[in-house]
């Protein structure tokens, strides 16, 4: 009996999300939907962990990757609360793969779907990047703030354009 009770609250559970995700789709516009994309990425790790073809399909993880491939600015947030939530320390190994796949499935989504709007990602990427690796070349630096300064205009130099985003 108990089991049977659990199977219907597990599928209801499952109506209700389905149901959200579709009223989701109809009527919120992008502005809204940016305001709650961070609670709708936390949301998918408590979706059913079920593989298949080469990615794990739910509902609330399609309607997202769905969003992305639309908009630069949803899919540039979704991809740093995903790589977040993939590298979180708190989450555990099991969730942190979830977040891990759906990172790659993402990426390769908007790379085939909408290859401009993954490159400009791809540069924010680079950006952070190189800026961390510059901000601990600066703190290895054991010199004055003109010496940092001189080295720091030295580097972004050698960027040829890397920077022009600035």
């Amino acid at each position: 009996m108990t089991q049977v009770l659990t199977t219907e609250v597990v599928k209801a559970f499952k109506e209700v999300r389905n149901h959200a995700v579709q009223c989701f789709q109809n009527r919120v516009s992008e502005k809204n939907l940016n305001l709650v994309l961070l609670q709708l990425v936390q949301a998918c790790r408590y979706e059913e962990y079920v593989p298949s073809r080469g990615g794990i399909q739910t509902g609330l993880r399609e309607f997202i990757i769905d969003r992305c491939v639309k908009s630069k600015i949803c899919y540039n947030q979704c991809f740093w609360f995903i790589k977040l939530e993939s590298e979180n320390e708190l989450n555990d190994a099991e969730c942190q793969k979830y977040f891990a796949d759906f990172l790659t499935e993402l990426m390769d989504t908007v790379e085939e779907k909408a290859p401009e709007i993954a490159a400009d990602c791809q540069s924010a990427v680079f950006l952070r990047t190189r800026l961390i690796e510059l901000s601990n070349y600066l703190k290895a630096h054991k010199s004055k703030v003109d010496e940092k300064t001189r080295v720091l205009r030295e580097e972004v130099a050698k960027e040829e354009g890397q920077f022009n985003m600035l």
